[in-house]
């Protein structure tokens, strides 16, 4: 949730020259009767949604740019020894910069004020530049309310039956959902403006319109907060200390969603893994001998039922006549089994040793700065699935961890040779529950009877027939 009217902390009165300007950083919630701004604007996925074409008009989003999400900034050392960021893979420069939340505040123009001209004033960052609102009586000397703060995106109407404090819900023109508290002194029938969930981003010393800032913002997000980099384009006509809008990413994009791949992941492939694909109930026939097989494929190939397992570690006791490398047969989830052992020539017959039944790993993951344990990192594979993984509780910022691919351990039945087609069912998580479905795997080559091969589920999507 990204709270949209909110405070800083209240600035001390200075005295200064006439170049620089006393402020009293009055700063509130939006409460003028014109100017009421909503406490909070969410993404929702419940209930009716307000018809826009009666209560909801679209002002625009003029003025407020787009930042996105990227990774933890890494900083080189300049000619001069200070901390500067590298440029852009686009070769555009970047520098790191300060926000705040959108506020009021008060400022008493200078002696020397002339209509039109920008203040310097102190800030929460140090020295801001800022306009006067035009058309107000902006003699020298008098005092001023200043609002920094995004344009109003959308204009909403208090619909008959709603009081204040009650919820509306709506969809933007994207398709996103959002939903705003109606403010305590509005009435039915009345209008409040909503502003998007940006902040103002203050554009450093140096940069130019056109250059890239980086800086942190910290959104609600689940049960929690969730503290990340972004990104956004110096718009024109900004300059030097001026603060400019940018819309902050959606709470579950700011989750790490865009990770920069070239930092904290690396894809390591997919070698050994199968897909397999969603299939209707399989239909079976009886054998000359009486027994159920499986209809043939539309290709002819023959189709087996098999089983299934999730990854796993078992314990087995090597044969007497054990050969380094070879592989045992051993009690396993389903009956017998041929299992792999490590081809560790120390490997002494009879002893005990653990076997890893499962997929080799598809990512390594490097845990970014300021994520603990537990946390969830969001990313996109190559084929531009979204997948999100908890963060081990031994891992730590800078250490690595494997992702394994969404995958079963498949048996290859009886009788079946690499080529067929195995048929198993499997439960997935799908929302709020759980779906089984079927599906079909080939046999890789290299496998046989008794062996399990790992084969990729599809998303949960695609598995609810």
């Amino acid at each position: 949730m990204v709270i949209l009217a909110a405070f800083i902390s209240p600035c001390t009165e200075v005295k200064t020259s006439t170049e620089h300007l006393d402020i009293n950083c009055d700063a509130h919630r939006y409460s003028d009767e014109t100017e009421l701004i909503a406490d909070e604007f969410t993404e929702t996925t419940n209930e009716p949604l307000l018809g826009t074409r009666s209560y909801i008009r679209h002002l625009g989003s003029e003025g407020t740019v787009d930042a996105e999400v990227v990774a933890a900034p890494r900083r080189t050392r300049g000619s001069f020894g200070e901390d500067i960021l590298g440029d852009a893979a686009d070769g555009r420069r970047q520098f790191e910069t300060t926000t705040m939340e959108p506020c009021k505040f008060e400022i008493t123009l200078p002696q020397n004020y002339v209509l039109g001209q920008r203040v310097r004033v102190k800030g929460p960052h140090g020295f801001f530049s800022t306009r006067p609102p035009a058309g107000a009586n902006l003699l020298p000397g008098s005092r001023q309310r200043v609002r920094l703060a995004p344009l109003p995106e959308f204009r909403v109407e208090v619909p008959v039956g709603v009081s204040p404090g009650s919820e509306l819900k709506f969809a933007k023109e994207d398709g996103t959902e959002v939903s705003v508290t109606v403010p305590q002194d509005v009435t039915p029938g009345s209008f409040f403006d909503m502003a998007p969930p940006a902040l103002m981003v203050q554009v450093p010393k140096f940069a130019m319109p056109g250059d890239l800032v980086i800086f942190s913002a910290e959104v609600n997000c689940g049960s929690g907060k969730v503290t990340s980099w972004c990104r956004a384009q110096v718009p024109q006509g900004f300059h030097e200390e001026e603060y400019f809008p940018a819309r902050i990413p959606e709470p579950e994009r700011v989750a790490l969603r865009a990770l920069d791949t070239t930092s904290y992941i690396r894809y390591l492939g997919s070698e050994g893994t199968v897909d397999a694909e969603v299939l209707a109930t399989p239909r079976r026939t009886r054998s000359i001998f009486g027994e159920d097989l499986l209809e043939h494929a539309v290709d002819g190939r023959r189709q087996l039922k098999s089983v299934a397992t999730s990854p796993c570690e078992l314990e087995i006791t090597l044969p007497l006549n054990y050969v380094p490398g070879q592989r045992v047969r051993a009690k396993g989830p389903h009956g017998f089994m041929s299992a792999p052992t490590p081809a560790n020539p120390k490997l002494l017959p009879g002893s005990r040793q653990r076997v890893r039944l499962a997929p080799l790993p598809e990512f390594r993951v490097e845990v970014p700065p300021g994520v603990s344990p537990g946390s969830e990192l969001k990313f996109a594979r190559k084929d531009g699935t979204e997948i999100s993984v908890a963060v081990p509780q031994s891992a730590t910022p800078g250490s690595f961890f494997d992702v394994l691919p969404p995958a079963l351990m498949v048996q290859v039945p009886k009788s079946a040779m690499p080529g067929d087609l195995v048929v198993f069912s499997a439960e997935v998580n799908f929302g709020s529950g759980t779906v089984t479905s079927w599906y079909r795997a080939q046999v890789p080559p290299g496998f046989h009877e008794e062996e399990y091969f790992p084969a990729r589920i599809p998303e949960p999507e695609y598995a609810a027939l």
